[in-house]
């Protein structure tokens, strides 16, 4: 277990548990069915009430990425894509002759419903990622779209479940939470491809090494990647040192202030580099380059 907590850094304990589980999840490192630990047994490990473990567990966010089992602890969510019934009857319709189905009885919102099924089943020829927040869909289309010459899109889970044929023809790529609610959106074939977390052990090392109380500024557009670093640096920023978040989007983007190290997503990176001397600004992508093989080979794949 890597979870690890500083009882007087200015992040609260429950957060900075919720956040570690999160990235522990998100880097892959926790998998789909691995269970948690139990309120109790956490709380004994790090020495805190379980009032502070049940709110973690209770995170919003944490919500998205566990479920509870008849049971069983709170388990990590995961798995495949449900496989979708086919009628083969239309199937060998479609496939002999489109144009005989009135004859044959068909009604034409009968070869509809094949028609758009087949066209979910077509070979992806772009990528379509999927967030709930945001900033982390702007993330991820930056670095997809650095990375490969198709097509990226972006949409929310539920806007994928609500409109399936936003998948048609789209190679999806998701973190492991979002993966049981967009099951029944997706066709066989089509399974998604698991958004793993860069590692962040250099970013920590990073903080390790300073000499002197120091000033750290985390700068993103995502309130998600802003909440997820605080808690992950909560440790190693303990009480010698202070940090201080920027959230540069939306009406009222915040202008960061002086710091002696400073880290931030591929979208702000280029811009808030200038403003600082050189070593103390450092970037961290999201996607970790384990996922973007295994989206490179899915897509060789498929085409």
């Amino acid at each position: 277990m890597d979870i690890r907590i500083d009882r007087e850094s200015e992040v609260p304990i429950h957060e900075q548990v919720a956040a570690q589980i999160i990235f522990l999840i998100g880097t892959g490192r926790w998998t789909p069915g691995a269970d948690l630990p139990s309120v109790r047994a956490l709380s004994q490990r790090l020495g805190v009430h379980r009032n502070t473990i049940t709110q973690a567990y209770d995170d919003l966010i944490l919500k998205l990425l566990v479920e509870k089992r008849a049971g069983r602890r709170l388990t990590v969510r995961g798995g495949g894509a449900k496989r979708v019934p086919r009628n083969r009857d239309l199937d060998d319709l479609l496939d002999s002759m489109i144009l005989e189905a009135g004859r044959l009885g068909c009604t034409l919102q009968q070869l509809h419903n094949r028609l758009r099924e087949r066209l979910l089943a077509a070979p992806a020829d772009h990528l379509l990622a999927l967030s709930g927040d945001q900033g982390m869909r702007a993330l991820f289309l930056n670095e997809l779209r650095q990375r490969f010459r198709c097509p990226v899109e972006a949409c929310t889970p539920d806007e994928l479940v609500a409109s399936p044929e936003k998948g048609i023809g789209a190679l999806v790529v998701t973190p492991s939470g979002h993966i049981p609610k967009i099951q029944g959106a997706l066709t066989p074939g089509h399974s998604p491809v698991q958004i793993t977390y860069s590692a962040a052990d250099a970013l920590i090392e990073e903080v390790r090494r300073l000499q002197k109380p120091s000033l750290i500024g985390i700068i993103s557009i995502s309130d998600f990647f802003l909440g997820m670093a605080r808690g992950l640096l909560a440790g190693a920023v303990g009480k010698r040192h202070s940090m201080r978040t920027y959230l540069m989007t939306g009406s009222r983007p915040a202008t960061p202030g002086a710091a002696d190290l400073v880290f931030c997503d591929s979208v702000t990176y280029p811009v808030v580099r200038p403003r600082y001397k050189p070593g103390v600004v450092f970037e961290y992508r999201v996607i970790s380059p384990a996922s973007l093989e295994q989206i490179s080979s899915a897509l060789a794949t498929a085409s």
